[in-house]
């Protein structure tokens, strides 16, 4: 099986979602104006890696007998996080269900 079938999907999928993301912090007064850079770089960040997660979690639920995909998908949250907690700026990772 091809695992890069669905590259062709990232670039029209990725602006979408970053559209809407945009959007979605305009709605936001404690957003608008002059507001600290790294405290929005920190929130993007951690909506994007959160995100992330929750679809990887979605994709495991309904998954059944894929053995492979679910320990892939354990492997890149692990990694994921992992790469997130490395970050020197970054002081505490954690995730709200």
């Amino acid at each position: 099986m091809e695992n890069n079938n669905f590259d062709h999907l990232i670039p029209e999928i990725s602006k979408y979602l970053t559209e809407k993301f945009l959007n979605k912090l305009s709605c936001y007064p404690e957003l608008m104006g002059d507001i600290d850079t790294s405290a929005l770089l920190n929130m993007s960040v951690g909506i994007f890696i959160s995100s992330l997660i929750h679809v990887l979690d979605a994709i495991k639920q309904n998954t059944e007998g894929e053995e492979k995909l679910i320990k892939n998908i354990d492997l890149a949250k692990s990694s994921i996080i992992k790469a997130i907690e490395d970050l020197p700026f970054i002081m505490k990772v954690e995730f709200v269900k």
